[in-house]
């Protein structure tokens, strides 16, 4: 015998499917928050940027920008700016900040390096959000755009290890000192300089024909550093009764080789014979110091 459905019956029925209707809308939203709150989290903070120029002289490092954009807000934005020596990257400045951080924003090239020194290099400058990181590089090049070299010599005094050099068969020297010294924007070499001793023979009823000597380049006169080579500069005017003609190469932050060529007045009138002595070329050594 079938029993009869009754209002009491259809009413707990309609109650049932509501509830279930709302608990899979309540899912729904759930899982529609989830999605929501996943993405929102994968874009949340996140940056983006870019260079107007990535090759440009010191000059010009106030003209050039960096436009970086963050997707949403962001609670954290920071830079770290490097220099290339040789194979490493070395740190020149570092800047972290925490707030909230949104939209488009600009800066120059200048404002990146703040007080530090901007020297011919490539560099590279990493920015930070709370999502991501980007990484730009670019280069400082000299006035004429010669690209930088590869290595950064460091700053200083640099002295050369020299050995002994003759002049003809009746006079002859030993240099005893040389130096130079390296711009502390690492692009130019100066100051080049040394010291002698010198002996020949003695003139009748003369007391001996030996003595020192020094000769050291003008200090407005330098040699820019291209492509790691330097050279002293021509026509340059030198102090003292020597001169030199150097031709160098860096082949890492503390270490140089090349060539020299000295020449040395000796007029030293207790020498029989007085004038110019040229050495021979003679290779050499240098590190800082």
């Amino acid at each position: 015998m079938k029993r009869m459905v009754t209002v009491r019956d259809l009413q707990l029925r309609a109650r049932s499917v509501a509830a279930t209707l709302v608990l899979a809308g309540v899912v729904i939203a759930l899982l529609a928050g989830a999605v929501s709150t996943g993405a929102s989290a994968s874009t949340s903070g996140r940056i983006s940027a870019h260079l107007t120029s990535t090759s440009f002289t010191a000059a010009q490092a106030s003209g050039v920008k960096v436009v970086y954009k963050f997707s949403s807000r962001s609670s954290r934005f920071g830079y770290v700016l490097s220099r290339s020596q040789g194979s490493q990257w070395v740190t020149v400045r570092s800047v972290s900040k925490r707030g909230s951080f949104t939209g488009s924003h600009t800066m120059t090239a200048k404002q990146l390096f703040a007080t530090k020194p901007i020297t011919v290099a490539q560099y590279r400058v990493k920015l930070s959000a709370s999502a991501n990181s980007v990484t730009l590089k670019f280069r400082v090049v000299n006035a004429s755009g010669v690209p930088p070299s590869a290595v950064v010599p460091q700053a200083g005094n640099w002295t050369v290890l020299a050995g002994e050099v003759g002049g003809n068969s009746w006079d002859s020297f030993n240099v005893g000192s040389v130096a130079f010294t390296v711009a502390p924007d690492h692009t130019t070499v100066s100051n080049f300089g040394f010291e002698y001793t010198y002996s020949g023979i003695t003139a009748p009823g003369k007391p001996s024909c030996v003595g020192p000597g020094q000769g050291f380049e003008s200090a407005s006169a330098s040699s820019p550093i291209t492509n790691d080579q330097f050279s002293t500069p021509p026509d340059v005017t030198w102090s003292g009764d020597g001169s030199a003609t150097f031709q160098g190469t860096f082949d890492s932050a503390t270490k140089a080789h090349g060539t020299v060529q000295f020449h040395v007045l000796i007029s030293n009138v207790n020498c029989e014979w007085t004038g110019e002595v040229n050495s021979n070329e003679s290779s050499w050594t240098a590190t800082p110091g």
